[in-house]
């Protein structure tokens, strides 16, 4: 299969927060007529078909980004909370929250946030690299790592993930002897693929999930999510070497890796990427 072909970013998918495609499309023209805005292009289902997302244009010709996704329960907010935390970190380039809506539409409960827009699109439509890349320079690179530092620079305010699943996870892919003790805990974005980068300007889309992961946790995220380009992965993997070569950053690449091993032998994920990541796997575990 064609690269950009495989696993595609979907369009309105047939259920998203309870609603149909029609529904869906009813719900933006009623945040919109809400905050004075038209749609500007077609609407998406997030990666994770829990949300839906569409530019937007202001009547006064700024340019938003609007996000609807179902109220939900505590699962639901906990992700919602982890987009207003994350707004309280200061010098890392991400969307600001300049809005929340909430109604009921055909006996959903819809949250909305109005974003500012990202300064560049989306590295990519899904989370690994599935079509031509934007250039990603050492810059660009430079300024990631400055990013994961301030993330560091953080107090531990909230989990992502705890040691026990860690631990579990990783000695049921790679046996009781694998390393799995993380003795570095951060701050971590937590859903760092390339839909949630941008490139060639860099900002952070999507903080659901901040919260406390071991050091080197989102690295070792995006590094995994680019095993498709080699000579990218090879760049990256020696430009956060500090923080991926740790004990906990090397216990934090096998968990993610065990994890998207998983999801392939369960159907949910792209099986030419299977070998590979074996193949990385064993080398980590040599290390």
């Amino acid at each position: 299969m064609a690269p950009g072909l495989d696993w595609p970013r979907p369009a309105l998918s047939p259920i998203v927060a309870g609603l149909s495609p029609d529904a869906q499309r009813r719900a933006i023209s009623e945040a919109c007529q809400t905050i004075g805005a038209v749609p500007e292009g077609d609407a998406h289902t997030s990666v994770r078909q829990t949300s839906i997302g569409v530019k937007l244009c202001r009547t006064d010709g700024t340019a938003n980004w609007l996000k609807i996704s179902e109220k939900g329960g505590l699962r639901e907010q906990w992700r919602r909370q982890g987009e207003r935390l994350a707004q309280a970190v200061e010098g890392i380039s991400q969307p600001r929250i300049l809005r929340e809506l909430e109604w009921s539409l055909e006996g959903s409960e819809l949250h909305a946030f109005v974003y500012s827009l990202a300064p560049s699109p989306s590295g990519q439509t899904t989370p690994w690299i599935s079509s031509a890349m934007p250039a990603i320079g050492d810059d660009w690179l430079r300024e990631l790592g400055s990013v994961f530092a301030r993330l560091a620079a953080e107090p531990l305010s909230r989990w992502l993930i705890h040691p026990g699943p860690i631990a579990r996870i990783i000695a049921e892919r790679f046996g009781r002897k694998a390393p799995y003790d993380i003795a570095e805990w951060r701050m971590a974005h937590g859903d760092l693929n390339w839909s949630n980068v941008t490139a060639p300007t860099l900002s952070l889309l999507d903080w659901e999930f901040y919260g406390a992961a071991p050091r080197g946790y989102d690295a070792a995220m995006l590094l995994l999510f680019s095993a498709r380009d080699p000579e990218l992965y090879r760049r990256m993997e020696a430009a956060f070497a500090d923080d991926l070569n740790t004990s906990s950053g090397i216990a934090a690449r096998l968990y993610l890796i065990a994890r998207s091993l998983d999801n392939i032998e369960r159907g949910n994920g792209d099986p030419r990427r299977h070998a590979p990541l074996e193949r990385e796997a064993k080398r980590l575990l040599r290390m």
